[in-house]
C-alpha cells in the first residue's frame, strides 16, 4: 500500500489588551490592544489599536517574503502635534514650533538580515515654524520631510533625514542611543554626498544665513555639561554662505554668553563668503581650543584681487587679537567692494599689523578695535585730483 502524506497547518490568534512596546526609549507605542491573526508561516494582516505621544492610532501588521527576505511591517498614520512631541524629547527651541499635521510611520522589522527600521513622512501642512532660515515656514505651506531612523541592524543608531529642497541630514548616535558621534547637514537640494569627516559636517549653500537668530537658540553656557560646550570637531566646507548684516530677531550677538575654551575645533572652507552687502570672496578659518581660550592658527579671505592672512586668539580676558597681512592689487577695487567711498584709484596695497578688541570676533565694531598698521600703497591715484600717490 501507498503510505499517506499529511501535510500540518498552524493557525492562531492572540488578544492583546493594553501592551506597550518600545521602539526607543523614547519612543513607545502604549495601550496596544486588538486580535492578532498568525498561522506557521508568521503574522497574517492585523490591525490593533494603540496610543502614541497620548493619541490614538491604528496599527496595520503583515509579513512578507522577498526573495530571500522576509520582513515584518507596522504601519500606521495619525495627526501630529508637533508641541506635544518636541517636549517629550525636551527640545530647547520646542516654543519655536507649533501645530498639528498628518503623518505616516512604517516599522519593519528583516527578520533576514536581523534589522529595523522606523521611516516617517509628513508634509508638514499645518505646522508653524518660527526657527530661522532654511527651516522656517508657515502652517498653510507645505514642506515635505522624510525621516529613517536606523534602530537595528548594520546601520545602528543611524538617522537620516530629508526637508524638502532645503537640507538633507544623516546623524550617527554612539552605540547607548544616548550620543552624537557624527552629524552632517547639507544645505541646498542637492543629496547628501558620503564622507569620511569625523564629527560635525556642514556642506552646501544658504544665502540668508541669520547668525544672530541662530545664535539665541543657543543653550546658556551653564546649562551645557560641567560649563563645557561641543567636543566634536566642526567642518563648515561651503559652497556659499551669505550672512545677514542684521539678525531679523534683532538678537545680540555679544550677550550671547559663551567660553571660548568651550569650543570645538574648528575648520571653515567656504568657496564664496558674502556678509550684508559685502562679497568677501573665499575663506579659509583653522582654529582649535586652548586652556586660555581659542587660539586661531589661520584665517585667509581672499578673491582674485585682495588676500587677507591672519592669526592670532580669542580669550575670555582680553578679548580677540589678531596679526594680520593684507595685500591688494588695486586698492581702490577693494575699498569699493566693501562698500567704502572713496576717491582712490588702483593702488598695489600691502599692510600689516595687529588689531584688537574686547570679545569674540563676532563682536567686531571699527569704533572698538584698537592697534596699528602699516601701510604702503604704489601706483595708484586719487581721481578727483588726478595726482599720482
Amino acid at each position: 500500500s501507498k503510505g499517506m502524506q499529511n501535510s500540518v497547518t498552524l493557525e492562531g490568534k492572540h488578544d492583546f489588551q493594553k501592551v506597550e512596546m518600545d521602539v526607543d526609549e523614547q519612543i513607545k507605542i502604549k495601550k496596544i490592544s486588538g486580535i492578532l491573526a498568525f498561522n506557521q508561516s508568521g503574522v497574517e494582516r492585523s490591525t490593533l489599536s494603540a496610543e502614541i505621544f497620548n493619541r490614538p492610532l491604528k496599527l496595520s501588521i503583515n509579513k512578507r517574503r522577498k526573495g530571500i527576505q522576509e520582513s515584518t511591517f507596522i504601519t500606521t498614520h495619525g495627526l501630529l502635534d508637533s508641541q506635544q512631541i518636541l517636549k517629550e524629547f525636551s527640545m530647547p527651541w520646542a516654543t519655536k514650533i507649533s501645530g498639528k499635521s498628518n503623518w505616516n510611520a512604517r516599522l519593519e522589522f528583516n527578520h533576514t538580515r536581523k534589522s529595523a527600521v522606523l521611516s516617517l513622512d509628513s508634509n508638514l501642512n499645518g505646522v508653524k515654524s518660527k526657527l530661522p532660515h532654511p527651516v522656517n515656514k508657515s502652517a498653510s505651506q507645505a514642506l515635505p520631510l522624510k525621516l529613517n531612523y536606523f534602530i537595528k541592524g548594520s546601520r545602528s543608531n543611524q538617522i537620516n533625514l530629508t526637508l524638502a529642497d532645503r537640507l538633507s541630514a544623516k546623524l550617527q548616535l554612539s552605540s547607548k542611543g544616548d550620543k552624537l558621534s557624527q552629524l552632517h547637514i547639507h544645505l541646498g537640494g542637492k543629496p547628501l554626498k558620503a564622507s569620511k569627516r569625523k564629527g560635525i559636517l556642514v556642506t552646501g549653500e544658504i544665502s540668508k544665513f541669520d547668525i544672530g537668530s541662530w545664535l539665541q537658540l543657543v543653550p546658556a553656557q551653564s546649562s551645557l555639561p560641567k560649563g563645557g560646550g561641543v567636543s566634536l570637531p566642526l567642518w563648515i566646507e561651503m559652497r556659499r554662505l551669505h550672512v545677514l548684516e542684521k539678525s531679523g530677531s534683532k538678537a545680540d550677538t555679544g550677550k550671547i554668553s559663551l567660553k571660548p575654551s568651550s569650543l570645538p575645533r574648528l575648520q571653515f572652507d567656504i568657496n564664496a563668503f558674502g556678509y550684508g552687502s559685502i562679497k568677501l570672496g573665499g575663506i579659509l578659518l583653522v582654529a582649535a581650543p586652548s586652556r586660555s581660550g581659542l587660539t586661531i592658527s589661520k584665517l585667509v579671505v581672499s578673491d582674485g584681487n585682495h588676500k587677507l592672512t591672519a592669526n592670532g586668539s580669542w580669550k575670555k580676558t582680553k578679548g580677540t587679537e589678531l596679526k594680520l597681512k593684507l595685500l591688494a592689487k588695486d586698492m581702490g577695487k577693494m575699498v569699493k567692494r566693501f562698500r567704502f567711498d572713496t576717491p582712490m584709484e588702483k593702488g598695489n596695497l600691502t599692510a600689516n599689523g595687529n588689531l584688537s578688541w574686547s570679545g569674540s570676533p563676532l563682536e567686531f565694531e571699527l569704533a572698538r578695535v584698537n592697534g596699528k598698521f602699516g601701510i604702503e600703497v604704489k601706483d595708484g591715484f586719487i581721481e578727483d585730483i588726478g595726482s599720482e600717490t
